[in-house]
């Protein structure tokens, strides 16, 4: 089965992509994402954002796909938790394309279960494991399975 995976920088967007068939978004918060372009969500928008495509049977994903710093953890895990609350269907870390490649083996480990641990199996984690060699590529699929 073909799943319609659409960004999402802002309602706007949202709504263009439910209305035009997409089966799932993803898109970031204010803090945390690499979609730095993008007009993003804060928590007003992002829950919102979230009930918006529910409603219409479209799942949701938040990414917090750049690199947190040590004291950044506890605003990291705060926007992670009221995703969850508000009904988000997956977390993306570690990015799908450019932030992942950049990268070390180590750090991308540490990253994915960095967020396994604090998502408790309460949603999903999809986590980038490209590389630019495909040795890489495949351990780092085989470490998040």
């Amino acid at each position: 089965m073909i799943e319609l995976l659409s960004p999402v920088g802002d309602f706007d967007c949202l709504k263009s992509a439910v209305q035009n068939g997409a089966d799932a978004v993803y898109f970031g918060a204010n803090s945390f994402s690499a979609r730095a372009f993008a007009s993003n969500f804060d928590d007003n928008t992002l829950e919102q954002a979230i009930n918006y495509a529910k409603i219409r049977g479209v799942k949701t994903n938040l990414t917090l796909n750049t690199l947190i710093k040590n004291d950044e953890l506890e605003n990291a895990i705060s926007v992670a938790k009221k995703a969850y609350e508000f009904g988000i269907d997956a977390i993306i870390v570690c990015g799908t394309t450019g932030e992942s490649a950049t990268m070390s083996t180590e750090e991308k480990k540490e990253v994915i279960k960095f967020a396994v641990d604090v998502a408790k199996k309460r949603v999903p984690i999809i986590a980038g494991t490209g590389s630019n060699n495909t040795y890489s590529a495949i351990e780092m699929s085989k470490y998040a399975e």
